[in-house]
This record gives C-alpha cells, structure tokens and sequence, in this order.
C-alpha cells in the first residue's frame, strides 16, 4: 500500500542502543531513522562521552566510539531493523571546539569545526543539523552556521534546523534560514514548521509565502511539518539562554539559587 516511511526527525539514537528492534516505529511502518535534530552522537571528547555516560537515565549504555561514524557502524554491527542516517549536530561541533559559553567562536575555532563537519561528511552524515531554541546551539550566530554549511556542501550536503525562533520572531528565522541557503548553495529545510502561540498563528501564511518567494530566487528552501495539532519538548525550551550557559551542572546550579 505504502514504501517505508521515513521518520526524518528521529530521536531514536539511545533506544536503538537498548533495543535495536525498532518495534515502536517498525510497527508504524517507518523504516529510515534520520537523526542529528542540532546534537548529534559525535564527534566526542572525552569530556562529552563522559557526560553523555553520565546523563544517561533510564536507557544505558556503553559509549566506545568518538565519531558518528564509529556510533552508526555499532548500531550496524549490533543489529537494528530500520535504516539509520544522521546529520552532524551544529551544537555537537560547537561543544566539540568552543564549549558551553555564550561566546563568538574564534576563526581558528571556526576552522576546526569545519574539520570535524567535513570528517562526519566523509563517514556518511547527511550534512548539518542546528536547532536553535537551545544552549549551546543557540550561541552560534548566522556566520558561523553558514561556515559549517559551507563545509558540509563541499560534499553535496545540505542544512536543516529548528529555526531560531518559533513564536514571536517565526520570521525572522524563516528570513536567516533560506540566507544560510543564499550564501552556501545548499539545500536548506526547517524542522516542523509551525508558529507557536495563538498570536503568532497568523504568520503562517506570510511564512509560507516568504518560502515560495525564497525559492523562486533559487534557493533550494523546504519544510517539513509533524500531523497534529499540538508541540513537546522539554523543559530547557522555557529556560532563559543564560540559565542553561556552562552545561548541565552550571544550569542545575543556578536552578539551586
């Protein structure tokens, strides 16, 4: 009736660790997990496979890899029903080189993190993922996202994001989204399209329109959207940037104060 459906803002990268039979997409008929929503599984420090072993909650496991490719190849070898691809998160690049901080990252900063996109490109990422509501990622700014893009499409990769703002600057992220795609080439796409707050509902239709017009400019901009009528995320969404600034351990202990 149906080819396989493809689940394209995945977030199985740690139940597929626990149990790589998949039966709570397999049974919905998707077949291809894309993952990489602005974190991805590497590259890692020792530092971040540290505090990724440590964050674990209810699903864990061992972490013996450092790259995205190595953490797909484990899922290859361990056994998994669906498919399984990933982007390379702009945030996990950020905490690779920069860290935790609100800062601009240097240009040899910059360089650096252009490797590690380029390296992920090279083991089979599907090119950049941002999402920007959340530290760290939301400390790049729109050049920095452009260079990794930049890196990323050397290989024919393309860049997808949950944009800056889905509330009340809806389109002023719509507007930097299709400039990363004006100023790299790439093919760009935003997250699950959506103005959030009854106030901000009436920008779909001029967020739409600012889509079509990007594209009849030539910019390869698109947009996927999730089929209900309602948003889920976590509690880190409606914490101020500078709550969150320094990591996990910084933010709890703030939340302490």
């Amino acid at each position: 009736v149906a080819p396989g459906f493809i689940n394209v803002l995945s977030w199985a990268n740690e139940s597929l660790m626990h149990d790589g039979r998949s039966q709570s997409d397999i049974s919905q008929g998707v077949t291809l997990e894309v993952m990489g929503e602005g974190e991805s599984m590497g590259p890692l420090t020792p530092a971040m496979r540290a505090e990724m072993i440590k964050q674990q909650s209810d699903i864990t496991y061992d972490v013996p890899w450092t790259t995205l490719g190595e953490y797909l190849s484990l899922l290859e070898r361990q056994g998994v029903s669906t498919n399984v691809a990933s982007f390379v998160g702009a945030a996990t690049v950020r905490r690779h080189v920069v860290g935790y901080d609100d800062k601009r990252a240097s240009r040899e900063q910059l360089l650096r993190m252009q490797d590690l996109v380029r390296a992920a490109m090279r083991e089979g990422a599907l090119g950049v993922g941002s999402s920007l509501i959340y530290a760290p990622g939301s400390f790049a700014n729109t050049d920095e996202l452009v260079a990794l893009t930049a890196a990323a499409h050397e290989f024919g990769g393309s860049y997808i994001s949950h944009i800056r703002s889905e509330a009340d600057r809806f389109l002023e992220a719509i507007d930097e989204l299709s400039e990363i795609g004006r100023r790299t080439g790439a093919p760009v796409q935003m997250y699950h399209m959506k103005p959030a707050g009854a106030k901000n509902w009436k920008k779909s239709k001029t967020g739409i329109a600012r889509l079509n017009a990007a594209r009849a400019k030539g910019i390869d901009v698109s947009a996927n959207i999730y089929p209900y009528t309602a948003g889920a995320t976590g509690l880190d969404a409606a914490m101020p940037l500078w709550v969150q600034e320094g990591g996990h351990d910084a933010w709890v202990a703030r939340l302490k104060q």
